[in-house]
């Protein structure tokens, strides 16, 4: 995660260095939010890396993901999914614009799918043994999905 410089306690501001914790605030118990090195994203993520990436997928914005550089991810095409512009929508409801993300066609047909793909190469990441889900209705469903794509078989 080079391109993290930390946490940020959202409930008290503390900053936590990689590695101080884990899930939450020390202090407080209060939920961590990311500390990017933004001078080390701006090198990655360039616009001219962007027009020459030809991976279509949501791993092109790596330089913006809590992962390590070197970290496998699952071999599902995940994300860029179609926006389309709805000006009929966008009429009948008095609206300048309307856009309409397509995540239907993402592997698992969810925009749940980003988040799961991201959980597992976490867990890989801390050779955890076994990956839960908490959910409130479908993503218990996604997960598995990319759990079995990564060949994970703790």
């Amino acid at each position: 995660m080079n391109n993290v410089a930390g946490f940020r306690c959202v409930e008290c501001g503390r900053e936590h260095r990689i590695g101080e914790t884990e899930y939450v605030c020390v202090s407080c118990g209060g939920n961590l939010d990311l500390v990017y090195d933004y001078g080390r994203v701006r090198a990655l993520l360039t616009k001219a890396s962007l027009t020459g990436d030809r991976n279509f997928t949501m791993w092109r914005y790596r330089a913006l993901l809590p992962i390590e550089d070197s970290a496998a991810v699952p071999p599902l095409t995940v994300g860029w999914t179609p926006i389309y512009d709805s000006s009929k929508l966008a009429q009948r409801y008095g609206v300048r614009q309307l856009l309409i993300k397509d995540d239907g066609r993402n592997p698992t047909g969810s925009f749940k799918d980003r988040p799961s793909a991201l959980a597992v190469v976490k867990a890989q990441e801390a050779e955890a043994a076994i990956i839960t889900t908490a959910s409130s209705g479908t993503r218990e469903a996604h997960s598995p999905g990319y759990v079995r794509a990564s060949g994970w078989s703790r």
